[in-house]
């Protein structure tokens, strides 16, 4: 059983709500004089019935909506008052989808002004409730016949809220202190005091907290709890805070008292929502509409991920709200949405996620939705950081997101990095979390990268190079940092002075020194290089590699592959070619001798040096002579 229990009513104008909490508790919770004088509940007002029981009076007037969502949004228990002689009207029907979209889901509902009609109108104004109760979805709601003004049938409403709070069971919610303002006042002698229901944790005498979403903090100076000082006030009571250092002006409804550094204020949700079984009018896309979050009224702009280009009744929508100003919510919070004019109810529902980062990928949208909605923290966990992409996040990102608990945040992140699913990694004396999926794409990117360059004739990339091409457009520093220490210690780069390659630096230096050592040879040489195995014997190098070294300097257009194991240094060539040239403008034919004598080669290198001319149309072989080819005309 809870320890304490907030009771909400609802019903329409004029329907007896004041009356009945009257006669229940003896308060008059109308503590405005234009509501003693209009005879109306315009604000909420509050009773204490019993030891631990608080009622909250809501207003019934639809221009007074706003003030019945403050008032609804933290209730164990309903309270419904519908006036037997007008049955089910425009507001009872507004304030049970309110409570629907709020997730109240148990209650009582008082038949009320049962002295102004007989009891075959009693009878059919029943079946008419127990028809809508049904069709909202509602078990186990009893219906109390009772006369407020005559006191009739209020025991027995009485026993049947008393049975409700004591099948209630408490569940702690695993959170920081938060309570919602829903009012502020200055008290003689004390200063600032503030209400609200404490939503989870406590809060306790001398403590800090911080007021969002002005991001100030102040001290509580002292509490109040049922019209008693105490020290502290728990999760699910309601308490009336006195704070130091701060005007009453300053902080109204729709401010949030948390403990400092566990939340922060949002301009951006992603909520799922149920339209209205009575909706009439639809949004556009993007259109403007008004926002209720916890205490506060709010515009914002709302757009959604369906096809549908209005809104239809009582269908499911994944909405993407922008607010007009900061605001503060949480993960699990109900949202009310209505119309900005006329003013009615459209939709409501449960926040997912607050501050989302940018969605680039809709394709992933309904498979992320589905994991905001589970009740498993770390597939939530997992979905915020995919949907961040190559952004990592610290522990006091994810605990704002989420507003957890620091240990119950600890324990799963822990569990996590167990599974191997996130990596752990300090950053400036902070623990940050990488996604491990995304940090091998992040290696996959920035190894493509070097390819790239290297494929085109280049070689590494700096780290400065790499931070210009990648952050942040394409991923934080810390993802680039991890990215590439992981690159280097799998081998896939390698490293040297901030520099970075696909291939090891130092085994690319002994292949330059073997490169050039190997061609200086060739241009030593001349037209008297060595066969491939015997200049491996004469260098002291393995035969593969001096056939691999060759082959590149080929490639590379620094040696002529004559055929078979002989080659020749291009510059060399080039110094052939001219001599032919120069020679058949003077002569028709030239042979082996002559060619003999100007190479100073022996017969083994000059035929198939003769024979490449041939094949490549330097020369033009008839006999044993050699005529001037079609190439060198060019």
């Amino acid at each position: 059983m809870k320890n304490h229990t907030i009771i909400g009513m609802a019903g329409h104008i004029d329907h007896g709500k004041t009356a009945i909490i009257r006669a229940l508790t003896g308060i008059e919770t109308d503590r405005l004089k234009e509501e003693q004088e209009r005879k109306i509940t315009i604000d909420i007002g509050f009773a204490y019935w019993k030891k631990n029981v608080t009622i909250i009076d809501v207003p019934g007037h639809e221009k007074f909506i706003r003030n019945m969502v403050a008032g609804v949004n933290a209730v164990d228990l309903f309270l419904l008052v519908i006036a037997a002689d007008d049955g089910i009207m425009p507001q009872t029907l507004e304030h049970l989808d309110i409570l629907k979209f709020f997730n109240i889901k148990d209650g009582v509902i008082a038949l009320n002004k049962t002295d102004l009609v007989d009891h075959e109108w009693l009878s059919m104004v029943k079946v008419e409730i127990s028809e809508l109760i049904e069709a909202y979805g509602l078990n186990n709601i009893p219906i109390i016949p009772v006369s407020a003004v005559k006191s009739e049938g209020i025991e027995q409403l009485n026993k049947a809220i008393a049975d409700k709070i004591s099948a209630l069971s408490y569940k702690p919610v695993q959170q920081p202190f938060r309570l919602n303002v829903d009012r502020s006042f200055s008290a003689h002698g004390f200063g600032t005091v503030v209400t609200g229901a404490v939503l989870s944790d406590k809060i306790i005498v001398e403590q800090r907290v911080t007021i969002l979403p002005d991001n100030k903090t102040v001290k509580v100076r002292g509490i109040e709890v049922h019209q008693t000082q105490t020290n502290e006030a728990v999760q699910g009571q309601r308490a009336a805070i006195n704070l130091a250092g701060i005007n009453a002006e300053e902080i109204c409804r729709g401010k949030v008292l948390t403990a400092p550094g566990s939340l922060e204020s949002c301009r951006e949700l992603l909520a799922v929502i149920r339209t209205s079984k009575y909706l009439k009018l639809s949004p556009k896309k993007f259109g403007q509409v008004r926002i209720h979050l916890g205490t506060s009224e709010l515009t914002g702009n709302i757009n959604w991920f369906e096809e549908d280009k209005r809104w239809q009744a009582d269908q499911e929508y994944h909405v993407h709200i922008k607010l007009s100003e900061q605001g503060v919510a949480v993960p699990g919070d109900p949202v009310l949405i209505r119309n900005i004019s006329p003013v009615h109810t459209l939709a409501g529902g449960k926040i997912l996620l607050t501050n989302p980062p940018g969605i680039k990928n809709k394709d992933n949208l309904k498979a992320w939705f589905s994991k905001l909605s589970s009740d498993v923290v770390a597939d939530k966990i997992l979905c915020l950081m995919e949907m961040r992409g190559l952004k990592t996040a610290s522990l006091s990102d994810l605990q704002k997101n989420f507003f957890l608990d620091e240990d119950l945040l600890s324990n799963e992140i822990d569990n996590l990095v167990e599974r191997k699913l996130v990596i752990m990694n300090p950053v400036n004396n902070e623990q940050v979390l990488f996604l491990g999926k995304n940090l091998e794409q992040a290696m996959a990117l920035i190894r493509d990268k070097i390819l790239s360059k290297k494929e085109a004739g280049g070689e590494g990339y700096s780290l400065n190079e790499l931070k210009q091409s990648f952050v942040p457009k394409f991923m934080d520093e810390h993802y680039l940092t991890l990215a590439l220490k992981d690159c280097v210690g799998k081998g896939i780069l390698f490293e040297k002075d901030q520099n970075y390659y696909l291939d090891d630096p130092a085994k690319n230096e002994k292949e330059i020194n073997n490169l050039n050592k190997i061609a200086n040879k060739y241009l030593d040489c001349r037209f008297t290089a060595p066969a491939l195995e015997e200049l491996a014997a004469e260098l002291a190098m393995n035969p593969a590699d001096i056939k691999r070294i060759t082959g590149k300097l080929a490639q590379d257009g620094k040696l002529i592959s004559i055929g078979g194991k002989y080659y020749l240094h291009h510059q060399v060539f080039t110094e052939l070619i001219q001599f032919l040239r120069d020679y058949f403008v003077q002569y028709k034919e030239i042979d082996i001798s002559r060619l003999k004598e100007y190479t100073g080669s022996t017969r083994k290198y000059l035929i198939p040096l003769l024979e490449y001319l041939d094949r490549q149309r330097y020369t033009d072989r008839t006999g044993d002579l050699r005529k001037k080819g079609i190439s060198l005309e060019s």
